[in-house]
């Protein structure tokens, strides 16, 4: 009987033993067991950009639309019938050519009459001067043929001068751009006969802010370049060329013209539509503060970094301090 107990008492002792280190070698028997398997390689895309280094420009676009350099309407200074217009709109003029003229018949007798007038004029002066030295008429008599004598010489002039003005010629080389009447018609005085336009210099207008104008001041300090509507993907170099100084009261905004030569093959009108970019680069000083700084464009935007103020690179936006 004794030897039963000892025998339970050494199979209680072992059993829990034997759980023990069941429990501590299980997870070893199990490393054992398994067969190591490789990892699949993760191919993740590195962001990649363009560094420029970076400037601080203001660049603004403004519509604009072209005119000629010079433009003026024409006008008879006198009344009459017109008898001769060579004036067809789109008609290139040369300088002093003959554009329009009226009858000149009735002018021509105006200006014979008073021709013979001043002869008659100037001979009674001339007898009027001989006879005052022998002191046969009075000074009085003297006085009132010079008086006579100007008049109708005032009055020849005026009608050579109205002679004159029966012809219009071409004052700048152009291009009739529009014809207000036609031929055999009778004209008035000072009614426009037809428009010619300059445009061997391409003009284009548009209209500034009045912050813009102040904030920014002279636009010679900008570079200026126009593209027209017509010609798709074309940038032309502008010059400044005047600046309204008196605002418009309804926009507050003022007129800026620019300059353009034309190029060879460039068939561009007044009237057609024009997009101005103003683009201002900074200045010296200001360069000195951006030495260091660079531009990075790239997938997820545009971002800057700093060397000299070791700023970081910012995705998707650009920062300026």
């Amino acid at each position: 009987m004794r030897t039963v107990w000892i025998f339970l008492l050494a199979l209680a002792l072992t059993i829990p033993c034997g759980i023990y280190a069941w429990y501590q070698l299980k997870p070893a028997l199990a490393g054992a067991n398994d067969i190591p398997s490789e990892k699949p390689l993760i191919i993740r895309p590195v962001p990649t950009g363009t560094v420029v280094p970076l400037k601080r420009t203001t660049v603004r676009e403004f519509p604009g639309t072209v005119r000629a350099e010079q433009r003026v309407d024409l006008a008879f200074s006198v009344s009459g019938q017109l008898l001769t217009l060579n004036a067809d709109e789109g008609l290139h003029v040369r300088k002093g050519a003959v554009i329009a003229q009226l009858d000149q018949r009735d002018f021509i007798i105006d200006l014979d009459k008073a021709t013979a007038a001043f002869d008659e004029a100037r001979k009674t002066l001339e007898r009027t001067r001989t006879l005052i030295r022998q002191k046969v008429v009075s000074q009085s008599d003297l006085d009132g043929d010079q008086a006579t004598y100007d008049s109708t010489r005032a009055e020849m002039r005026a009608k050579k001068k109205a002679l004159e003005d029966t012809v219009i010629r071409a004052p700048f080389d152009g291009v009739i751009a529009k014809r207000y009447v036609e031929n055999h018609e009778h004209i008035t005085a000072k009614a426009p006969i037809v428009s010619i336009q300059d445009i061997s210099v391409i003009q284009v207008v548009f209209e500034v802010p009045e912050q813009t104008i102040a904030r920014e001041g002279n636009l010679n300090a900008f570079d200026i370049s126009v593209h027209f509507d017509v010609l798709d993907g074309q940038w032309f170099k502008a010059r400044p060329r005047e600046v309204e100084v008196e605002a418009d009261d309804a926009t507050r905004t003022y007129d800026v013209v620019v300059n353009i030569t034309p190029q060879p093959g460039m068939h561009i009108y007044p009237g057609m539509t024009a997009t101005v970019r103003v683009q201002r680069n900074s200045s010296p000083a200001a360069e000195k503060r951006l030495r260091g700084c660079f531009r990075c464009h790239h997938g997820a935007g545009t971002g800057c970094f700093c060397r000299q103020r070791r700023k970081s690179l910012c995705l998707g936006r650009t920062r300026y301090r």
